[in-house]
């Protein structure tokens, strides 16, 4: 009897132990380069379109139960726009650029709208001669595939409305390239797809054109817009969440340490681990506040020691247990997000100009 309750005093005093101690999970705010790195000379950039109207008897498929509808003409000519403005509008908001503009018409003539047709010597001399533009982002093509399927109920006589079930798919593809100002011939040139989809059931009214015009339309356009956000992501570096953590346990110090990083206040919180770091035994616990001393330096921004303590961690933790634990395969993630936020780095300040 003795016995067993000495073994649940020690299962009651491990519970209360591990109670605590506690972990906050946080998200910062890491700044990622963007895909194409610019020379710094580019500051005023010109967006035009440069693609032909689609043919609107290609990639349109239509069915009401099951059976083709007669075509209703829907507005393509337009989506290209909605791609344009979303694209200047994420460059203006992005503060990466000086200057965006767009031209206001289609530089294309033709009528072959799957054909991409670079820009000329003579138009990029045009376009430059307008005003001081460092580089021009042309829309070379834009092609939407749309499938729409509507399953109706049977109506009474003379019901004006219908209840409908509505399911529209839609696909884009889009070319795009970018100039440089002394440059005939593009820097570089990209594809992109995208996909988007709506399904709708309800009462409506039975009204072909907004069922197989408004609604299509609309579609493509939302999708168009995302394009524009897309492209606009490869030039100019985008801001990404990421988990950290914080180990604290009921020694005063270390809740004090954690007031002050709650806070903010790094650096004093940094002063505490490290103290508790240099007078902990343990590997396990010298390798939770190594992490800790890491983070405090991440959020400093000196990111090679905070690396230094990270890869100090992952020692800790394989020598306290060479089985791959929580804690040693968080440390290892943490060197691996660690490395790819220095390298970042270096890319961003090339794409920012920080010496």
């Amino acid at each position: 009897m003795e016995k067993f309750i000495n073994k649940i005093l020690c299962i009651v005093c491990l519970v209360t132990a591990t109670s605590c101690e506690s972990i906050k999970r946080f998200a910062i705010e890491v700044q990622e380069p963007a895909a194409v790195t610019l020379p710094l000379s580019v500051r005023n950039v010109l967006v035009v379109n440069n693609t032909a109207p689609q043919n609107t008897q290609y990639g349109i498929e239509q069915n009401l139960d099951n059976k083709p509808v007669e075509k209703i003409a829907i507005d393509l000519d337009s989506t290209v726009w909605f791609t344009i403005r979303s694209l200047s509008k994420a460059f203006a908001g992005s503060d990466f650029f000086d200057e965006v503009f767009f031209y206001n018409d289609s530089i294309r003539t033709d009528n072959r709208w799957l054909t991409i047709n670079p820009l000329s010597e003579k138009l990029l001399n045009d376009l430059y001669d307008m005003n001081q533009y460092d580089a021009i982002l042309s829309i070379d093509r834009l092609a939407f595939a749309i499938s729409e399927n509507v399953k109706s109920s049977i109506k009474g006589v003379g019901d004006p409305e219908l209840l409908a079930s509505v399911n529209i798919k839609t696909e884009a593809v889009l070319n795009f390239s970018i100039y440089l100002y002394g440059n005939n011939e593009p820097h570089k040139m990209f594809s992109i797809s995208e996909k988007d989809s709506l399904f709708a059931s309800s009462i409506l009214p039975d009204d072909s054109l907004l069922i197989f015009k408004s609604l299509p339309e609309y579609l493509i356009h939302r999708t168009a817009a995302i394009l524009g956000k897309r492209i606009a992501a490869y030039f100019i570096p985008s801001w990404e969440s990421e988990e950290r953590i914080i180990y604290s346990n009921h020694r005063a110090r270390m809740k004090e340490a954690r007031k002050y990083a709650d806070t903010q206040n790094w650096a004093e919180a940094e002063f505490i681990w490290t103290n508790g770091y240099k007078s902990e035994k343990k590997n396990e616990e010298k390798g939770k506040l190594a992490l800790n001393i890491a983070l405090a330096n991440e959020m400093q921004d000196d990111m090679e020691t905070a690396l230094s303590w990270a890869e100090k961690a992952v020692q800790h933790f394989e020598e306290a247990n060479a089985a791959e634990n929580d804690w040693l395969l968080f440390a290892k993630d943490y060197v691996s997000a660690l490395n790819e936020r220095i390298k970042n780095n270096k890319l961003l300040d090339l794409q920012w100009g920080v010496n």
